[in-house]
Parts: C-alpha cells; sequence; structure tokens
C-alpha cells in the first residue's frame, strides 16, 4: 500500500512487475487521505482491499475495472472465491469480454454457485461457447469442444488448523470445522489434511474422513510468516507464537496463503484455514 502520489507507485514498480497472476495487489491512497485506488491486481484482491480500506478509513474508492464498475463477478475473482488455480490465465481475458458483452458463461465441477457471484454464470446446464470448468480428481467433462473457450481452474487444497480448549469434545470441534467451511463454500473432498497440537482432534479428521497431523510446540513455532496473526498475551504465556494459523500453515508443508483467519467457534474451538499453493 502507497501513501503517495500514483505517479510514484507507478515508476517505483516500473521493471518488477512479473504477471498479473503472480504480482501482488498494490494499493494508492493519497497523501490529503481522500481516495484509495487499485494499481495493480485489481481482479487479484486489490479491489476488496481499496473497498475494505474505504470503509475504515472513509475514504473514496477509485475502482476503475469494467466488470466491478458494472457489478459483474471477474473470471479471476470466480476463481479466488472458489479457491482454484486457474491454469491457462492468458484465456480468463476472453471470458471477461464475454461477460462484459452479456454472454453466458457455463460453469462445471460445481455443484452451486455461491450467492457473492455476480453475472451470467450458469452452472451445468445449457450449452455455451464459453466454459469455466473446475477440475477435481472426479471431475469429467462431456461436452462438445469445439467452438468453445474453456478456462481450466485446479483447486487448491486445504489445510485447517484447529485450537481447542481442553474439555472440549470431539462433535463440537466438528461441528465448528463444517460451520467455517460453509462461510467459505469449501468442500470436505478439498481438504488435504487437519492439524492440531491437541490429540482429541484425531477424532474429530476420523469422522470427518480426512488425514490428522498432531504438531509440537517447536514445529509451529518454526512457523514463520508475515501474515500470521501477532499472538495473544496468553498464547505468548504458554510459548506459542499462534496456533490454529501456524498449524493451518504448517499442514500445507510447502507454499501456502491464509485464506480463513484464526476465528473462535462456540467459545471452545478456533478455526484457520490456509490454500497450498502447490501448482
Amino acid at each position: 500500500i502507497f501513501i503517495s502520489p500514483i505517479g510514484v507507485a507507478v515508476r517505483t514498480l516500473c521493471g518488477k512487475l512479473v504477471h498479473k497472476s503472480i504480482d501482488p495487489p498494490v494499493i494508492v491512497v493519497d497523501p490529503s487521505g481522500r481516495f484509495v485506488i487499485p494499481v495493480i491486481g485489481a481482479h487479484w484482491g486489490a479491489n476488496e482491499i481499496a473497498l475494505e480500506l474505504s470503509r475504515i478509513l472513509k475514504l473514496e474508492p477509485v475502482i476503475t475495472t469494467a466488470s466491478d464498475s458494472r457489478g459483474i463477478t471477474s473470471i479471476e475473482q470466480l476463481a479466488r472465491i472458489l479457491h482454484c488455480h486457474i491454469e491457462n490465465i492468458d484465456d480468463a481475458q476472453i471470458l471477461d469480454s464475454a461477460l462484459l458483452r452479456g454472454e453466458e458463461i457455463c460453469v462445471y465441477g460445481i455443484d452451486s454457485m455461491p450467492s457473492i457471484v455476480r453475472g451470467k454464470y450458469i452452472v451445468d446446464g445449457g450449452k455455451c461457447r464459453y466454459i469455466f470448468f473446475v477440475r477435481s480428481k472426479n471431475s469429467d467433462i462431456d461436452i462438445d469442444l469445439e467452438n468453445t473457450r474453456i478456462v481450466w481452474c485446479k483447486p487448491y487444497t486445504i489445510s485447517i488448523g484447529v485450537g481447542a480448549h481442553n474439555d472440549t469434545d470431539a462433535n463440537e470441534v466438528a461441528v465448528a470445522i463444517r460451520e467455517a467451511l460453509d462461510e467459505v463454500n469449501i468442500d470436505l473432498s478439498s481438504i488435504k489434511c487437519i492439524v492440531s497440537i491437541k490429540p482429541i482432534v484425531k477424532e474429530v479428521a476420523n469422522i470427518l474422513g480426512v488425514p490428522f497431523k498432531l504438531v509440537k510446540l517447536d514445529e509451529i513455532n518454526s512457523i514463520d510468516d508475515i501474515c500470521l496473526t501477532p499472538p495473544s498475551p496468553n498464547t505468548v504465556k504458554y510459548g506459542f507464537r499462534g496456533v490454529a494459523e501456524a498449524c493451518a500453515i504448517y499442514g500445507c508443508s510447502g507454499k501456502a496463503h491464509l485464506i480463513f483467519r484464526k476465528r473462535v467457534f462456540r467459545r471452545n474451538v478456533t478455526i484457520a484455514m490456509a490454500s497450498c499453493r502447490d501448482h
């Protein structure tokens, strides 16, 4: 986030950008504190960050992307909402243009569309010239590929980090996990593992039918991610730098991105989630 004239941001970024699919979102707040402007990565989170800053700081957001100005969810935003990686990113613009023209996009590989999605998206129905296909290990496609343009999106696997009070039972944790998954529209089939320092959570993993990792204090304290929420005084007191978020990142065993910050459910359970960026 730059607090500067937009020209300063442009000159600073010049020569440093690689590709829109991997460049981080860049936002500018003007020095007078009136406007917040997404500069890079509008469809990759910059617009959402700018809108959030506008609410918190009482700024006027300057959103310039065509789809957002018309209330349409772009293909890139749809991929983020569905937690999947676009494999042929250069074709996304073709489908974005089709949406702006008012054409329909058929979406395959999901059961229903999240309510926040806007635009002429049709789930598993009709014949479309443009298709957004969410791949999974069990998915198949039975359509005429001739004269169609398809954007392929591969779901990220998800690691769930769990913290719980000592007197919490397995069923309570299982319900909390299901509530968190429903909130971010993630299916159990996408879960790579559940990670916790509490042995009781293994029972939860067995109930849900997903792998479990029991971690030790030194293992989660080895996680050094700048996106981790600062630990509470109580967490520090017991020697932890964090629990749920660190467990979620640890479960990915590689590059991870927090998609659901730690949240307390039912007073006794803390849930966090990370997407494993294996692609």
